[in-house]
């Protein structure tokens, strides 16, 4: 079942993250946007939290959103940065971890720690399709067939 998410979800859901994160603030450095649907996300939690925030984009899909096999990465010299562990800990930020495959070709790529060097936040998680990727954070479960469309991917303005 296909779901729209209108923008004033999106503001409830971007706010229960925040008062979710406002106690462990201390306990990472910065903040990291999955683009796209982790960039608005990740700017509103960063502004909040007074904390800096980076993007990258990983995209297992063309732009026709045909399914690769290889991602589509944009920002590899960051994540070579964030690979090193200078930047200390952080917050990987997106809008959904669904199959992923997203955030596990980011684990395998920079052998960093889910819950030890980093934690990740989202605003939906499928348990059925990615149980061993439980985000420390997020909102709601999504069930594994149903396709939820965000804001930022209508016409519909997401801020």
């Amino acid at each position: 079942m296909k779901t729209y998410m209108d923008r004033h979800q999106f503001y409830a859901f971007k706010e229960q993250l925040l008062n979710s994160l406002k106690p462990i603030k201390n306990d990472f450095n910065f903040i990291l946007g999955i683009e796209n649907g982790g960039r608005l996300l990740s700017e509103y939690l960063a502004l909040h939290l007074n904390k800096p925030y980076h993007t990258i984009r990983i995209s297992f899909y063309d732009k026709d959103d045909q399914r690769l096999f290889f991602p589509i990465v944009r920002g590899k010299d960051k994540i070579d940065v964030i690979k090193k562990k200078v930047l200390g800990k952080f917050l990987w930020v997106d809008d959904i971890i669904d199959s992923g495959s997203t955030l596990q070709w980011f684990i395998n790529e920079t052998e960093l720690q889910k819950g030890k060097d980093f934690s990740v936040v989202s605003l939906h998680w499928c348990e059925e399709n990615s149980p061993d990727l439980k985000p420390e954070f997020f909102v709601e479960k999504k069930n594994k067939l149903d396709w939820i469309v965000y804001p930022w991917e209508t016409n519909e303005s997401a801020v």
